[in-house]
């Protein structure tokens, strides 16, 4: 028999710990996992194998599974930040704008407009979703006029988002 000697380390914590919220039903967080469906690919009942896919824990990641539906195997996990996996919860507000499809929260760090702001206008207002993401703050300028950010101001830094945070990449 032999032995991986990772016991004990980052990564077989993090393993033995998809293991239990999946399988073992006394664990508090089973309702959210095994409870839902959520299984561990049989592949990965195998520390070893486990390791071979994902390699060890980077400082500062967690496991992720891509599709919040789907369950944990090579496929459909990655390490990823506090605020990628933010960002992949399934209760997150998804909003379209501009081509490009963001969390509410992204769309508040990209425009600088707060998120609560950005949804009382959407569902109190009744804005269309470019409209609540261009107009920047309230008040007045001089002109009585509300500030505006053009369209192409939000494009490109949803596209250097997309590209620094996201790691998406767009066409030149």
């Amino acid at each position: 028999m032999k032995t991986h000697k990772k016991y004990g380390t980052p990564v077989y914590t993090v393993w033995a710990a998809m293991l239990s919220r999946c399988k073992n039903r006394s664990q508090d967080s089973y309702k959210y996992y095994g409870g839902k469906g959520i299984k561990v690919c049989e592949r990965w009942h195998s520390f070893e194998n486990f390791f071979s896919d994902m390699g060890e824990k980077p400082k500062n990641k967690s496991l992720d599974r891509i599709n919040s539906m789907m369950g944990y195997g090579p496929d459909n996990c990655r390490w990823a930040t506090d605020m990628e996996q933010a960002n992949n919860k399934t209760n997150n507000r998804r909003i379209s704008a501009f081509g490009k499809n963001f969390t509410l929260a992204e769309w508040s760090r990209v425009t600088g407009i707060k998120s609560t702001t950005i949804t009382q206008r959407i569902d109190e207002y009744g804005w269309d979703t470019e409209r609540a993401l261009l107009i920047k703050k309230r008040g007045r300028k001089k002109s009585g006029r509300l500030p505006v950010l053009s369209g192409a101001i939000i494009f490109e830094a949803a596209k250097e988002y997309s590209e620094a945070k996201l790691g998406i990449k767009h066409a030149a």
